[in-house]
């Protein structure tokens, strides 16, 4: 897109080269940097390719040393449709003011994003910053984003964090609310420690509190593991919060499923193009027919804005729409393509485990004339200590 722009404002020539000798043209071209593109070779004797209208006059030399003859077969681009109007200066004058139309649009805000937003509005935040100067319409090189964002921190008391970026025209505002404080001034609370889950004891480190199980013992879901109150003779009962590294080897089974017959969504071919003008936070459609003539179908997006030569991204973009045909494809698997799809979603299954250690596991696979049906058992290792309030 930025080349054929450029391209379109420096302008174009086709020429038709004839002679003996194109090969070593084209050579004599390449070796003196002079650009071309899009050659078309008609016969043994004769090309046509296109440059630029500087390139152009440089050629001369390279045809007269490669004997052969270049002649103008077309031309476009600006220069050359400006040129009959070179006595209208109006005109041009107009035509200039078009063309620094979208580098002055640049320079101004068209959008305002807002992330991180929990219990706060975005439009609280947007409101602060509108009062700030952070608004559509405002003169980007006139903004002061650290100035804004300590006025704006100190105007929300919710927000811990705020930070403007821009980006092009854009203004993403990413802010983090303050976590409130606790109540409580003891962060210290009294509990015990019950299993998660049931379990086999292998790794037993308490750290505080009274064990109430031993390394090998089997437990169920809720027994007591360690308990927050500590007798004493000398002093009565101590109340503490029970902490533990606490570790049991725990067991998860469930049965996977197969279907012999599978089916997936597979494209035809046909297509459904639409396009869509944006403008800001503004789109304008570019079809007509918003119906679509398809049973199934699955839709792609793409955006794009356009940039000017020297790297500014303007507010105006294209976004296309494809809404591709899909139809849907039925297939026979095999035992063992069955096999393998059974045993790739029970290492999904393992993968997914959150523990400390996966010991073994183990399967059995049983396959039919319906599809396959496979039953596992993963042995685990894994943490069990659940912190469970404790009323003396």
């Amino acid at each position: 897109m930025r080349e054929s722009f450029q391209s379109a404002l420096s302008g174009r020539v086709t020429i038709r080269v004839t002679g003996f000798f194109l090969e070593r043209f084209l050579n004599l071209t390449a070796k003196r940097g002079l650009p071309t593109w899009d050659v078309q070779r008609i016969s043994e004797t004769e090309m046509l390719l296109t440059t630029t209208p500087a390139a152009f006059r440089r050629m001369r030399d390279a045809a007269f040393r490669a004997g052969v003859r270049v002649r103008v077969a077309g031309k476009s681009g600006l220069p050359f449709r400006l040129r009959p109007y070179r006595r209208r200066k109006a005109l041009l004058l107009g035509l200039l003011l078009f063309l620094l139309m979208p580098l002055a649009a640049s320079q101004f805000l068209w959008s305002i994003t807002v992330e991180g937003c929990e219990q706060l509005k975005p439009s609280q935040v947007l409101e602060v910053l509108e009062g700030l100067g952070v608004k559509r319409g405002a003169f980007l090189p006139g903004l002061d984003t650290e100035r804004i964002e300590t006025q704006a921190a100190l105007e929300l008391d919710e927000l811990s964090f705020i930070a403007i970026n821009l980006k092009g025209t854009t203004a993403q505002v990413q802010v983090r609310e303050r976590v409130p404080v606790p109540d409580s001034r003891d962060p210290q609370e009294i509990r015990n420690l019950v299993a998660s889950r049931d379990g086999q004891i292998e790794v037993l480190e308490v750290y505080e509190g009274i064990a109430m199980v031993s390394r090998g013992d089997t437990v169920q879901k809720g027994d007591l593991l360690v308990s927050g109150a500590i007798p004493s003779e000398q002093v009565g009962t101590r109340y503490v919060a029970s902490d533990a590294r606490i570790l049991a080897r725990t067991w998860k089974t469930g049965t996977i499923e197969a279907k012999r017959v599978a089916t997936a969504q597979w494209p035809t071919g046909r297509q459904q193009m639409r396009h869509t003008l944006l403008i800001g936070d503004f789109s304008i459609n570019l079809y007509w027919n918003s119906g679509i003539s398809m049973d199934e179908y699955v839709t792609l997006y793409r955006e794009k804005y356009f940039t000017l030569p020297w790297g500014v991204t303007l507010p105006i973009g294209l976004r296309t729409q494809a809404l591709c045909e899909t139809a849907t494809v039925s297939r026979v698997q095999s035992d063992e393509e069955l096999e393998q799809l059974c045993l790739a979603k029970l290492q999904d299954v393992v993968d997914s485990l959150e523990v400390e250690q996966v010991l073994e596991t183990t399967h059995q696979l049983e396959i039919t004339s319906e599809g396959a049906s496979l039953r596992f058992e993963v042995t685990c290792l894994e943490s069990i200590a659940q912190p469970q309030p404790f009323t003396p």
